[in-house]
């Protein structure tokens, strides 16, 4: 039941066709980065704090039915990788996770 809610775009299937037509007009370079040695450096910052990725989580619907610990657990991933994550505004209940922003 997850894997079917995820992978078709939530129910009516409006964001996931919305998404494909958005990036079906785009135009991928891939060989962009070609060249390159790793480690690479990919630290920058967000909000004026810096940050390991150059970019965050978001909350999707229903954490908890991805993960037992639900919001934690996606706030515990971004601390560990060195990124933020963003709050939903409907979480029930967070325990300590990471820094808090005001």
């Amino acid at each position: 039941m997850v894997f079917d809610y995820l992978d078709s775009g939530a129910d009516d299937e409006i964001i996931l066709r919305r998404a494909k037509d958005a990036y079906s007009e785009l135009e991928m370079h891939y060989h962009c980065l070609a060249g390159l040695q790793p480690p690479l450096d990919l630290s920058t910052k967000i909000f004026g704090k810096d940050v390991s990725l150059p970019f965050f989580g978001c909350p999707t619907a229903g954490n908890r039915m991805f993960h037992t610990e639900g919001e934690s657990a996606a706030a515990k991933a971004a601390e560990f990788h060195g990124t933020m994550y963003g709050l939903s505004s409907r979480v029930r209940s967070l325990t300590r996770a990471g820094t808090c922003w005001k």
